[in-house]
């Protein structure tokens, strides 16, 4: 992971080029210590809500009726506490 927001905004120009900056804006770093949770929250990005979304339209288009909920509701104790709303969570509801 970069150490610094320095090294964060050059990872992301690295990572998606011409499209650097609204990721940038999207996943804003203000201070060092949140770039491990805003990377999180970028690859959990990329590999669940838009592969949900993509589906979405998807279902959508062929006229069927389609819903998708934002679950926000993370684990409150033990090691996936500090993940917040991680995969899965919403399971024991």
């Amino acid at each position: 992971l970069p150490k610094d927001i320095a090294g964060y905004a050059a990872q992301v120009r690295k990572d998606f080029g011409a499209d650097e900056p609204l990721i940038a804006a999207a996943y804003p770093v203000a201070e060092a210590k949140a770039i491990r949770s805003t990377i999180m929250r970028l690859v959990g990005d990329m590999i669940f809500v838009s592969q949900a979304r993509h589906a979405a339209r998807m279902h959508s288009s062929h006229g069927n009726k389609t819903y998708l909920y934002h679950f926000t509701h993370g684990s409150k104790s033990g090691i996936l506490a500090a993940m917040g709303a991680h995969h899965a969570a919403e399971v024991q509801f």
